[in-house]
């Protein structure tokens, strides 16, 4: 995964993931006469980004610091999954102590799907990590 599309799941994917968890496992919490309506998700999806871009900036920070170091090629894609559930934990019982909702389970569940995502471009060993591009050959005229 590019470090550009990487950065942009790191910011938008735990407020959306969380939302989506929320919805499906607390669907009848969230049904109003007419069912669950999109207008009604993306009141909660505002809701959630409103309330998440902190936490969403520090997760990508923290995340972004533990995929530069060369500590992350010992512990590879478990690693990057470990600690993205233990900050998803963090942020999850953060928003329960500062707003009395239970959902430190969420945080859990969001850190472990987001590290899975995440993990699909962590190098597996040391030589993936640190091996040049390869050179291309120049076009034109003069190339043997």
């Amino acid at each position: 995964m590019k470090k550009t599309s990487r950065i942009i799941v790191e910011l938008v994917g735990p407020a959306l993931v969380g939302t989506v968890l929320l919805f499906i496992l607390n669907r009848e919490e969230f049904r109003s006469t007419s069912g669950i309506t999109l207008r009604v998700f993306l009141s909660y999806l505002a809701y959630a980004y409103a309330f998440s871009i902190v936490p969403s900036l520090l997760y990508a920070l923290f995340m972004e610091m533990w995929l530069k170091r060369s500590t992350r090629i010992r512990f590879g894609a478990p690693g990057v999954v470990l600690l993205s559930t233990v900050l998803g934990a963090a942020a999850g019982g953060a928003i329960t102590l500062a707003t009395g909702a239970q959902v430190a389970w969420i945080g859990v569940l969001v850190g472990l799907i987001l590290g899975a995502v995440l993990s699909f471009g962590v190098p597996r060993n040391e030589q993936d990590a640190y091996q040049p591009l390869e050179p291309t050959a120049p076009s034109g005229r003069g190339s043997p």
